[in-house]
């Protein structure tokens, strides 16, 4: 830690970021190191797990909550992922014991059935035919868990994630597939897989550790829980994926939803009979292309995130009497609903037939949506019209018949989403009318024949739809109950076990399992890839807080408070993926968040996604990826200071309830002041969330949590309980009362700042002998390149050492009185004793971490 030290004597060279030339004294280099166990320190939190991780017996539920016998267990955890699960015997014992100073005891092990050796579990290359594991990967992940273990990191074994079926192991190569990458999807319905999946299983968790006295994982107690898919979606993409899979995969599925017909209609005529044949006059349009030869006529079109559209109307049509709309992109969008050719204000009647007719073409073969839904401010709701169209540089005319899910008074629009590309399309001839032909099986397939098809969109009726839905879903239930069983049962797994993430499954779903426990994944501020996925160049992320739009759950700016609800009541619960992508300014925060509303909403797990990636780069000073925590100081701080806020039990509980339904969640607004989650038995409606949406200020009982949204530039979150205090948002220059604590922050960057103040010897603040505060803005490695828009740094990550802001603060009040500080390194060594009345002011020693003494 020369570097930080050399600061503290006023040696650091001037800094350029983003193009505004910083004075020195305004950034610190600050590196948390990778390696460091250094213990008895301010920053040491390995006392929140005084013993090896199952010491005190297996995982187990009671009462809905994951407890030992030492009673309830939290986990306070990282994800590791493809070569971070299996590093060299050196750095496993520095890692192992680094995370559990930082105060995790848990891991999730993911990713780790991609890749072969060393970045994966598989030897390359087959034997006999067969994938295997590379004994090398095996034995490092076992002395790499033996380690954790020792330090009181339980784990979270993963099953199948991201393994790939080779066509050497007699699987044709799909991977292009969306249906078949990873062989989600297929492996619901595919028996071949299955087998696969369960031969996986059985050497996996049968394997012996000889670093854990020759116990398998099942007979291991460190580890803690167990998940069996990742982010399978099946019956929640519907069967529109099945309808497009290559062989023979495609056939399969139509085999068995032949076979599920059979068994509910017998015959043709009964299936008929249930779906019905229905011809309804047209009537009057509702929407209609007639006056564009002139103008828009009642037409109208928006771009948002910086895009453009140009429309234009009178170009030639199909038809020299069927003039056109000319849709241009100048400027793509993201996102396919953030340019939009509209007509607003329609009204639709439930059960009633609709005919939407029109001709396409575009520049270049391309995609766009089309929907038929409820407008803009209501709640996006699919009415029955949406599809998908594929376009080219030919006229097509496109014809859907569809039904109306529910009536609307003058609130529905015609819609076409045309973002994502950058090639225009013209549309000639269009309208929405009432009335329409729909036949029961549009195909003309035979129930007797077994040649039914796949029911994809409206064309087949509501009917059809929800019998397609029905028989996803059984297979769905069928599979993952069959897995869970085959788990506990054949293999003797004791642990908890869940199928895959609710928001992946479905409440209905995930109801009808006999998961142990239900898990779920969100990110704020997922990064954006405009062209290629995974693109280490040409990517964005939007630089927003998180206090200032708290109630949001738009892709990628999902909140944890709009993911409370998706737990059920009577289960335990795990977030086992959640962060932000780098390098969000203001990503520190995210890490309070987890743990305010984890503590709140009494989750048992939360996961960070994720630690580290790799096995050739543990200890590295700088931040290098979108998702890795390890070298980013910012966030690594919280998580140690936020720890006690979750996993001590800090900031307790809420007492009152807001159950919703199967078929509604109670809104995230009351994630502050309620419990909130599904009660499968409940028919009532949940309660109304009626508060700002956009701009709302949320408390939890006593005021303990208020988060205060009403103003963006000022939004902040403050904690107030006896042991811990926490201040995070745009806080700068302003001063505030946490109890009998005084916080004043400076002006820094943005004004925005994270504090927490915590007791290291579990005894209120004003009674407190050992404290740790921890101050922070946000990170950037030295060099770091931002784009004019601050969206995104290319591959210009710089270098190391990260630096951080200088936060000014002031501390007082009783919480405080008597109190002496010292200014720590990364490691929590002291560097030079400070003053509360100006934390983080030179000359006074500037860090993110201070140690408080009162003696």
């Amino acid at each position: 830690m020369r570097i930080v030290e050399a600061f503290f004597l006023g040696i650091l060279a001037t800094y350029l970021s983003v193009g505004d030339r910083v004075l020195a004294e305004d950034r610190f280099p600050f590196v948390i190191p990778g390696d460091d166990a250094r213990s008895g320190t301010a920053t040491d939190f390995s006392y929140l797990s005084p013993q090896p991780a199952g010491e005190d017996g297996f995982v187990r539920v009671v009462d809905g909550r994951l407890h030992t016998q030492s009673g309830r267990l939290r986990l306070w955890g990282m994800n590791l992922c493809f070569g971070a699960n299996f590093p060299t015997r050196e750095d496993a014992r520095k890692v192992a014991a680094h995370l559990a100073k930082l105060g995790v005891n848990a891991v999730r092990i993911h990713h780790h059935d991609l890749r072969d050796a060393p970045d994966g579990i598989w030897k390359a290359g087959l034997v006999g035919g067969e994938r295997v594991f590379d004994k090398e990967m095996i034995d490092r992940l076992d002395y790499f868990l033996a380690k954790l273990h020792q330090h009181g990191i339980y784990a979270d074994l993963n099953l199948h994630c991201s393994r790939q079926l080779k066509p050497e192991e007699g699987f044709p190569d799909h991977s292009r597939s969306g249906a078949m990458e990873f062989n989600k999807y297929v492996l619901y319905f595919e028996p071949r897989m299955k087998a696969e999946l369960k031969k996986f299983c059985r050497a996996y968790l049968l394997h012996k550790n000889p670093y854990r006295s020759g116990r398998t994982r099942v007979e291991d107690p460190g580890v803690a829980l167990i998940e069996l898919t990742n982010e399978n979606a099946f019956s929640t993409k519907g069967a529109g994926p099945a309808a497009d899979l290559p062989e023979p995969y495609r056939s399969e599925f139509a085999a068995q939803w032949n076979r599920w017909l059979k068994r509910a209609y017998a015959d043709d005529r009964g299936l008929r009979k249930a779906w019905g044949d229905r011809r309804e006059p047209l009537g009057e349009p509702l929407a209609s292309s007639d006056g564009w030869a002139k103008d828009a006529s009642g037409f109208q079109w928006h771009a948002l995130g910086g895009s453009e559209l140009g429309v234009s109307f009178g170009a030639p049509g199909p038809q020299t009497d069927v003039p056109a709309a000319r849709l241009d992109v100048i400027k793509a969008s993201e996102q396919p609903w953030e340019q939009q050719f509209q007509v607003m204000n329609l009204s639709l009647e439930e059960g009633r037939l609709y005919t939407l007719q029109f001709f396409h073409r575009a520049e270049e073969p391309r995609s766009f949506g089309v929907e038929v839904a409820i407008q803009y401010p209501l709640p996006w709701e699919d009415l029955g019209g949406t599809t998908q169209i594929e376009s080219s540089s030919e006229w097509q005319l496109h014809t859907q018949v569809f039904e109306a899910i529910r009536s609307v008074d003058g609130q529905a629009r015609l819609c076409f989403n045309l973002g994502g590309s950058p090639h225009g399309v013209w549309i000639a001839g269009l309208s929405l009318r009432p009335g329409g032909r729909r036949e029961a099986i549009p195909d003309r397939g035979s129930l007797a024949e077994g040649t039914i098809g796949i029911p994809v969109d409206e064309r087949w009726g509501r009917e059809a739809l929800a019998d397609v839905k029905a028989f996803m879903q059984e297979i769905e239930v069928g599979f993952t109950n069959e897995m869970l069983t085959f788990l506990r049962e054949d293999l003797g797994v004791r642990v908890p076990i869940s199928s895959t993430q609710v928001n992946y499954h479905g409440w209905e779903v995930a109801a009808q399992t006999s998961s142990d426990f239900t898990d779920v994944h969100s990110y704020w501020h997922h990064p954006q890839f405009p062209g290629r996925l995974w693109d280490p160049v040409d990517w964005t992320i939007e630089n927003v807080a998180i206090e200032t739009n708290p109630l949001t759950n738009d892709w990628p700016e999902c909140s944890m408070l709009m993911r409370c609800a998706w737990r059920f009541l009577d289960r335990p619960f795990a977030y086992s993926e959640w962060n932000s992508g780098e390098p969000l300014r203001y990503g520190a925060s995210l890490v309070t968040t987890a743990a305010i509303v984890g503590a709140l909403q009494d989750f048992d797990a939360v996961f960070f996604f994720q630690y580290d990636q790799g096995n050739q780069d543990w200890f590295r000073d700088r931040m290098d990826s979108f998702f890795s925590m390890n070298g980013q100081p910012a966030k690594l701080a919280m998580v140690s200071a936020a720890a006690n806020l979750f996993r001590r039990g800090d900031l307790a509980p809420l007492v009152e309830l807001a159950p919703g339904t199967l078929h509604e969640q109670t809104h995230g607004g009351f994630a502050l002041s309620h419990r909130l989650g599904v009660d499968p038995q409940r028919d009532a409606a949940p309660m109304r969330f009626e508060g700002d949406l956009r701009h709302p200020i949320l408390r939890s009982p006593g005021d303990a949590v208020v988060w205060d949204a009403r103003e963006p530039a000022s939004a902040y979150v403050r904690v107030n309980t006896p042991n811990s205090r926490a201040l995070t948002g745009f806080v700068g220059g302003r001063r505030f009362e946490l109890g009998d604590l005084t916080v004043s922050v400076g002006a820094c960057p943005d004004n925005y700042a994270c504090v927490v103040v915590t007791s290291l010897d579990g005894q209120p603040l004003a009674a407190s002998r050992r404290m740790l505060l921890s101050v922070v803005g946000w990170a950037e490695n030295t060099g770091m390149v931002w784009n004019a828009d601050r969206t995104s740094v290319g591959d210009e990550w710089g270098e190391g050492p990260t630096t951080m802001h200088r936060i000014p603060i002031k501390l007082g009040g009783l919480a405080v009185q008597g109190v002496r500080v010292w200014a720590l390194d990364g490691t929590g060594k002291r560097l030079a004793e400070g003053s509360l009345d100006g934390l983080g002011v030179p000359p006074s020693p500037v860090s993110a971490f201070y140690e408080l003494v009162r003696e």
